[in-house]
This record gives C-alpha cells, structure tokens and sequence, in this order.
C-alpha cells in the first residue's frame, strides 16, 4: 500500500510539472467576434485580435508586451458597411491562480496607446483620425489541453478610454466601459522553456528509493536475527 501511494503521489508530480514554470516565455492570442441583427433590419458586426508575449518570472505573475487590431462596423438595411477600424500597442501584467492540473483563473491588466479612424464601404473618412490611451482589466479562465498549452476563455471586462481627435481645437474623450458579460473572446496561449524550482523528479523515482530503505531494514533484521540464533 506505501508504495502504491508513493507511485500515485510521484504520478501526481509529474502531471503537475508540466503546468507553466517561472522562467517561461508567454506566447497568446485571442480573437473575439460578436455579429447582431438589429431591430431595424441593420447588421452590425464587431471583431478583434489581440496577440502578446511575455515572461513569467513566478509561479503567477506574467508581465509582456500586447497588441490588437479590430473592427467595428454597422450596415443598413439595404445600405453599405461602415464604421471604425482601430489598433493598440502596449504592455500588460497577468496575475494565474492554479485550480488544478487542469483549469486556472488569471486577471490581465493591458494599457498602452491606440488610434482610431472612420471607414465607410472599406475607404477612410477623411479627419476621422483619433489618438489616444486605454487600459483594459479582464478576468478570463484557462484550461491545460496538452502540457502547456491552454484554452482561454473571458466575456468581457472593465475598461478605460481617452481618444483625441486630430482635427485642430479639438478636446479628448474620455470614458468607462463595463463589458462583463456582454462579449465572448477566445484564444490559445503556450508556455516555452521554464524552470522548476525544486528540480525534476521522474516518476517512481521516490518509490525506487523507499525499496532501497526497505530493502535496507530487511537486510538489518535479518542480521539480527542470525545473531540472536548464534
């Protein structure tokens, strides 16, 4: 019985093992979608990007650099597309908090600089050119499907805006978007590299020393009792 738990505890190390380590390079993407059929017949159709790469230098937090590029777009009934089309550079922090072997829970705090512009039927609209910063917190879920690679899930989060216009006199717009719950994102993240800090241990590497001590005792007994017979 000692040695079948040793075997499952020596099982347990390994699987555990293969989660991220400190010392690895974040590598992920994301892609969110929302499509809706308005009231009035309209479409309107919203997409995004958002890819990074980091470096995780303990067990939970992850800090890197992330972009994006997205659309958003409104067509009429009957009319032609048109909308914005925007991109983002910036950095971000990621703080991981294991549930398991499997599923882990993490926040990513992303800020950094934007710009914004206007298209209609795919041209830009002249003097529709907007600069500016955001910040984004987004809590989301992760599921290990093979080592360390995982499944990233969010619906949306909390965010910050500030976007001025180029256009001479103009003043900036700021606001706050709440989102939970009203987008889905979904992407994929790996981890390269890494460390452990206590070593790596094989499985039934523990077990195989527990025969030694095992083996050991036996080989004492039976010396004493060759004494004792003498």
């Amino acid at each position: 019985m000692k040695k079948f738990i040793l075997t499952i505890l020596a099982a347990a190390g390994t699987i555990l093992a293969a989660e991220a380590q400190p010392g690895s390079i974040l590598v992920f993407g994301n892609v969110g979608v929302q499509s809706v059929k308005n009231d009035d017949k309209s479409n309107t159709m919203n997409w995004n990007v958002t890819p990074g790469v980091g470096y995780q230098f303990t067990n939970h937090w992850t800090v890197g650099l992330s972009g994006g590029y997205g659309s958003k777009a409104n067509k009429p009934d009957g009319g032609k597309w048109s909308g914005t089309k925007d991109w983002q550079i910036g950095a971000f922090g990621r703080y991981t908090q294991s549930l398991g072997s499997i599923f882990s829970v993490y926040g990513q705090l992303d800020a950094g600089y934007q710009n914004e512009h206007a298209s209609a039927d795919g041209k830009t609209v002249e003097n529709s050119n907007l600069n500016g910063f955001y910040a984004q917190l987004t809590p989301a879920i992760a599921i290990n499907v093979y080592k360390t690679l995982a499944l990233n899930f969010n619906v949306g989060g909390l965010g910050y805006n500030s976007m001025k216009s180029e256009v001479s006199g103009s003043n900036p717009t700021n606001t706050f978007k709440l989102n939970f719950g009203q987008s889905l994102s979904i992407g994929l993240s790996k981890n390269f590299g890494g460390h452990h800090a206590h070593g790596h241990h094989e499985p039934m590497d523990e077990t195989r020393k527990m025969d030694t001590s095992d083996d050991d005792s036996s080989s004492k007994k039976k010396k004493h009792s060759s004494d004792d017979d003498e």
